[in-house]
Formats: C-alpha cells, sequence, structure tokens
C-alpha cells in the first residue's frame, strides 16, 4: 500500500495519582492538602446534567446475594442478551463455576446450571458467547443465548480468558499464563482454535486484556516483569513493545474512538493512537475523595461500550464510574453502592448497562433503561471505478479505487479505519469474512471527520494482498467497510459497506 502518512506531536503530562483503597485514617500535611485542593480548583471539569447521570439499581436475582457458594464474575452482551457467568462452588467435589444467568432487559435474570467446569470471562464475538473451560480440561465452549453451551475443539494451550478481540479476519483470545506460559488461541470460525506463544525470549508474567484497533492486537501483562505489551496484525506474529516498559504492570485494555486505554497499575492511565506509542492520559479519571478533594485516582476496570469509555474507581469510599470519549477527559457516571468486594465487569446492550459485582448485579436507570445516545457520528463509505489488478510475478493482487468517506452525523468521527474484505456474499462479517487489508484515514490526512458532512473526498486507494492469502477470488465480492472494528458511535451502519463483484 502507498501512502503518507501523517503525525502530530503528543504532550505528556503528570497527575497526582492515589490508589484505591485508601486507608481508614489516611492523613496528609496541611502544605499538600492545600496544594491538593488548588489543584483541584484548576483541574475541575464541568458536571454532567444529573439526567445525564445513570442512577444504578440492584437487580441481584433472588438468593445470589445470600448464597455463601455463588458468585457471579463477568458478564457480556450479544444476540439480545446479557449473559453472565457465576460459580456455585461445592468444595466437596471442588466443581464450580457451573452456572450462568441470562437477562433481555438487565433487569429480570434467569439462571441456568451448566455441565462444564469453567473460569475467566464470558465474551461475545462473531454470534458467539465464548468461555473458556477451567483446569484439568482447558476446553472452550461456546453458545448464542447463554443458556445452552456447545464444546468446541480444544486449543492447544492452558490459561483462563481475559479477553477477546475479532479484526483481520480472526478472532484472538488472551489467556492467563497457565504452565506452558502467557499464550493467545486464534481462530477464523469460533470453531477451531490454535493456542499461539508469545515470544519466549521475553517474560510476560501474565496476559491481563486484549484490544484490537489501528490494524493491530495489543495484549497487556499485569506483571511486574517485561515487556508489559504485545503487539500482532493477525494473532498469530507478536512483536514486543517497549512503550509500557516504564509502569508497573497493566491491568485492562480496551480501543474506541481511535484511541487505545490502558491503566497501570496502582498508577495513571495510558492512552495511544497506534497502540505503539504511549502518553499519560491528562487529566485522567479524579474523584472528590472525602478530606482531600479532588484527585487523579487509579482505577480497576473499564470497557469501550456505547462510543465510550466507561472505566470504574473507587474502594474504600464506594465504586464511581467514569464516562470518556477520548481515554483523557472524564466525566462522572453514577455510583455503585455495594458492599460485596470490586466491580469485576460491565457491558452495554440495547440501552442498558450492566455491572457485576461477586454478588450483586446491577443495571443503569429505573427499570433498567439508560437513554440512548441522541447525537451519534454517521459514515458512509464509496468504492468507485475497482480494478483488480495481479502483478506480472503473481506475488500482489491490487484492489484499486476511489474511496470517499463521508460523516453526515452530529458528532464527529475520530481514528476512522476502512478495511477491505472479500465475502461469499453481501453480508459483512468481521470474523468470518476473507480481510485483504485496512487503511487508516489518518494516514491520508484525515484523523478526524468533521460533524455534518465532513468527508475525504475522492481518494485513489489501494488495498494489497498476497495471492497465497487470498486463495481463489472468483465468484466473491470485495466489501469495502467503514469502521469494521465497531470503534466509532455510529448510529446508522447500514451505509458502512461497500459491495463490488462477484469479481471475475
Amino acid at each position: 500500500m502507498e501512502r503518507e502518512l501523517a503525525s502530530s506531536p503528543c504532550k505528556t503530562t503528570t497527575n497526582l495519582i492515589i490508589s484505591m483503597p485508601l486507608p481508614a485514617r489516611f492523613q496528609l500535611p496541611a502544605s499538600l492538602l492545600r496544594a491538593a485542593f488548588v489543584a483541584a480548583l484548576l483541574s475541575a471539569t464541568p458536571a454532567l446534567r444529573a439526567d445525564d447521570v445513570p442512577v444504578w439499581k440492584d437487580v441481584t436475582p433472588g438468593g445470589l446475594a445470600s448464597d455463601a457458594n455463588t458468585t457471579v464474575s463477568s458478564v457480556d452482551y450479544g444476540n439480545g442478551t446479557f449473559v453472565a457467568m457465576g460459580i456455585n462452588f461445592d468444595r466437596a467435589t471442588g466443581k464450580g463455576f457451573d452456572v450462568s444467568f441470562t437477562s433481555k432487559d438487565g433487569s429480570a435474570w434467569t439462571e441456568h446450571t451448566l455441565d462444564f467446569p469453567a473460569t475467566g470471562k464470558v465474551r461475545f464475538a462473531d454470534g458467539k458467547f465464548f468461555i473458556f473451560g477451567a483446569a484439568p480440561t482447558q476446553k472452550i465452549f461456546s453458545s448464542t443465548d447463554g443458556a445452552t453451551w456447545t464444546n468446541v475443539p480444544d486449543a492447544d494451550s492452558e490459561g483462563y480468558l481475559v479477553g477477546l478481540a475479532e479484526g483481520n479476519g480472526v478472532i484472538v483470545a488472551a489467556r492467563g499464563a497457565g504452565l506452558d506460559g502467557a499464550r493467545v488461541d486464534v481462530s477464523t470460525d469460533g470453531s477451531n482454535w490454535q493456542g499461539v506463544a508469545l515470544p519466549p525470549a521475553s517474560i510476560f508474567d501474565t496476559n491481563e486484556d486484549i484490544a484490537f484497533g489501528a490494524g493491530l492486537f495489543a495484549v497487556v501483562s499485569a506483571g511486574t516483569s517485561l515487556p508489559h505489551l504485545f503487539t500482532s496484525p493477525d494473532g498469530r506474529t507478536w512483536t514486543a513493545q517497549t512503550g509500557l516498559d516504564n509502569g508497573n504492570g497493566y491491568i485492562y485494555l480496551a480501543y474506541g474512538n481511535g484511541t487505545f486505554l490502558t491503566q497501570e497499575n496502582g498508577a495513571s492511565q495510558k492512552v495511544s493512537t497506534d497502540g505503539i506509542t504511549w502518553t499519560t492520559a491528562s487529566p485522567g479519571v479524579q474523584e472528590d475523595i472525602p478530606g482531600l478533594g479532588l484527585f487523579g485516582v487509579a482505577t480497576r476496570f473499564g470497557r469501550f461500550l456505547n462510543g465510550q469509555f466507561i472505566s470504574v474507581g473507587g474502594g474504600s469510599f464506594g465504586f464511581n464510574l467514569h464516562a470518556s470519549t477520548d481515554g483523557q477527559n472524564w466525566t462522572s457516571f453514577g455510583t455503585v453502592a455495594t458492599s460485596s468486594d470490586y466491580i469485576r465487569d460491565l457491558a452495554y446492550g440495547g440501552g442498558h448497562y450492566v455491572v457485576i459485582c461477586p454478588k450483586n448485579i446491577f443495571v443503569s436507570g429505573a427499570g433498567g433503561t439508560q437513554p440512548p445516545v441522541t447525537k451519534t457520528a454517521d459514515l458512509s463509505v464509496a468504492f468507485s471505478d475497482v480494478k483488480v489488478v495481479p502483478n506480472a510475478k503473481g506475488t500482489k493482487t491490487k484492489f484499486k479505487g476511489t474511496l470517499t468517506v463521508t460523516n453526515s452525523g452530529k458528532k464527529p468521527a475520530n481514528g476512522v479505519q476502512v478495511g477491505a474484505y472479500l465475502s461469499d456474499d453481501q453480508t459483512f462479517s468481521v470474523a468470518s469474512d476473507q480481510f485483504i487489508a485496512v487503511l487508516s484515514l489518518a494516514d491520508f490526512g484525515f484523523p478526524t471527520l468533521a460533524k455534518k458532512g465532513g468527508s475525504t473526498g475522492a481518494l485513489a486507494a489501494k488495498f494489497t494482498a498476497k495471492p497465497a492469502d487470498l486463495g481463489p477470488t472468483s465468484g466473491k465480492y470485495l466489501l469495502i467497510v467503514a469502521d469494521p472494528q465497531n470503534a466509532i458511535n455510529d448510529g446508522d451502519r447500514s451505509n458502512n459497506v461497500s459491495i463490488y463483484g462477484p469479481l471475475p
């Protein structure tokens, strides 16, 4: 692919970070307290309107909070359903993680008894929920509804599921380190998985989370050993990166709106546009701590949901949620009042946010409904004058055309990517369609498409691949897709795909 790169300088700032929870009788010298209050006045951000901040409602299924043996650990949303995984631990047999809870609206939950042990997070990708089996079985299970599960062929690696990401035609699962070290599992269809070891020359304590963006998969480590970050374009070939090696390990990773976001353990959040070069988020998450004022705080967990990052801070002062569209400037997203340990996971779907604690399930808004986002971007893509050109040596195939991407929505679109895929039909699926290549509009001089008519205009674009990677193309369709990873809050995705074909 031939293009000119555009870049802009980044500013690095440092926040005062307090790791949570704080000791009950925490005290600071008077001089530091005075400085803290001055900093609070200077860095305070305008509060959201009261009706913008969710009121969280406890919708814990009956008996869960009082059952000493049952806890819930993770949640995700797909196919119109929330699925939460739990454990009903029988100490006599050692069997656990054998219940799931499902809900259509986030308020009313149904419990299902499972016949397999599992551990780690449940995640949704390519039309299915996935959960990875606990030792010694190491099996992978999938489900379309969270109630009925099917065992898929074993991957040749160990460790629990910490995160799942899809892109460039594959699904990649990051596992916590097992006896065979930190590994990932890769699949093209969600049914057949291959275990892949991270470079053995490095010490990677344990995977902690994974995200896909800017054409790359990125995995972060929570350990103290270096490196803390690996990246890969395909989930199979990984490169150790040094951009996060000055930290103390990283506990979550998310991507959206053209930005990667991670949290350094006990310190500041970091952001990146390419997954390789990182800066400190500024001002970052701030909380009004009783007796101290407004301070930057370390967060415990975060995901990109419904067009924004949601992160969780707090501890002994309560569990405060925060929202951000860029990973740097944050506003309050309400407080969850629970005494049952910390927030383990959160998900969004159908206008509902759901928060999981070990003994409680919370949903946003009275009755579980969070007001929908009314202002969004709206991308459309056109790819015309298409030519498929193999070179004379047969080593490359170029898909040339005139590319135009337009944003007619009411919000700007940042970090837009455009992917090219081969499909057996005219319906796009990021996991099952065959990935060709991805372009970043920032590389063409468009880091942002303005709202209400922002456009690239006509661009001469090329998507290049090796014929051996593509296989037979005759009869297939070329799909050019704006924002194939759904990383941008786009109000209408029906116009995000340009279709050419069938190919001769």
